[in-house]
């Protein structure tokens, strides 16, 4: 397929009511969103993807805090939301404690994919393990092709596209540095219980943010082991012949990684992230929107407190937005639960 400078935006590659207007600018506006406090999780948790499955917002391992000795407190909880009665409760354990490892429901499963396992070391080892929510536990499905964290997941016609993120760039696996961005692209089918290869992404990131909408995947940002943030939305279409699927839209109005993205209609709304530079780190505040229909980018207001690393998924027309840091890093763990209503 085309790399990086074989893709185009084209107003065409959408038809109806989401067609596409290529080169439309991004835009502020005064803050009509509201945001509301809902009881905190049990405990703190970043690098975290969550999502609702049967009506309950499911939460699973997570970086817990950031010891005196500067290893990681690693969770092995898996969590559940409630929002008709605002109650947290402790499903059970995760077959091992990890972080930055994907949750994604479909057809009535809960599925746990990739992510970093850790040990009493404090090791960071990427998995190629899937797994099944079942009356009895987690079960193990057909592993990955490949070990891999940090990606990003959709539904797209009835499979799990999983996309981008890290994996070990030789044969040592149990630290950040042993792991590289990658441009993996891999679908894997629930019914066959295994994965096959598709079209990578144009270019290796990690820490992107993702969303589905009509059997389309939209990725935006992200950064490299370098350190560089990106500001790409790109969108992976399967009906797109050209350039393996994949198409490059408007870019975001600031690069960003680290973030978490969620949609309500016809809109993608992108929250948080980190940054990190020669004169210091921090955390983005302003809430991002994008209209699909129009190839638009909208800067909002800000968090009530904002944070990386955090969790979003859309229910009910609001976004539910968890956990996360108020620092960059991986101190400031937060156990904070947000409801995004927007105007």
């Amino acid at each position: 397929m085309g790399r990086d400078g074989d893709l185009s935006r084209r107003a065409v590659m959408i038809s109806g009511a989401c067609g596409l207007i290529a080169g439309a600018p991004q835009e502020s506006r005064a803050q009509a969103e509201t945001w509301t406090t809902a009881p905190p999780m049990p405990t703190p948790a970043q690098e975290i993807y969550p999502t609702f499955h049967n009506g309950t917002l499911h939460v699973a391992g997570g970086i817990a805090a950031l010891r005196a000795d500067g290893r990681l407190d690693v969770s092995d909880r898996h969590l559940a939301y409630d929002p008709g009665v605002r109650r947290w409760r402790d499903v059970g354990a995760l077959p091992y404690a990890s972080h930055h490892a994907q949750l994604v429901s479909h057809g009535g499963q809960l599925f746990l994919i990739g992510g970093f396992r850790t040990d009493a070391n404090g090791d960071w080892i990427a998995s190629d393990a899937v797994h099944v929510l079942g009356d009895d536990g987690w079960r193990a499905q057909n592993p990955l092709p490949r070990p891999i964290a940090e990606c990003c997941a959709a539904i797209i016609d009835g499979r799990i596209h999983i996309v981008a993120g890290r994996t070990p760039s030789g044969r040592a696996n149990a630290n950040w540095r042993d792991h590289t961005d990658t441009d993996t692209h891999l679908v894997f089918d629930p019914g066959a219980g295994r994965s096959i290869e598709a079209p990578p992404i144009p270019s290796p990131r990690n820490s992107a943010a993702s969303a589905a909408i009509d059997d389309r995947m939209l990725v935006c940002g992200g950064r490299t082991v370098s350190g560089d943030l990106s500001d790409d939305l790109l969108m992976f279409d399967p009906a797109q012949g050209d350039n393996g699927g994949w198409v490059r839209l408007a870019p975001m109005p600031e690069a960003r990684a680290g973030h978490a993205a969620a949609i309500v209609g016809e809109t993608m709304y992108v929250f948080g992230g980190e940054w990190f530079g020669p004169g210091g780190s921090g955390v983005f505040e302003t809430t991002l929107s994008y209209s699909v229909g129009q190839d638009r980018w909208t800067t909002l207001g800000p968090m009530p407190v904002p944070r990386h690393g955090l969790g979003a998924a859309g229910y009910g027309g609001d976004v539910f937005v968890v956990g996360g840091a108020e620092r960059a890093g991986a101190d400031g763990t937060t156990a904070r639960l947000d409801l995004f209503s927007p105007g």
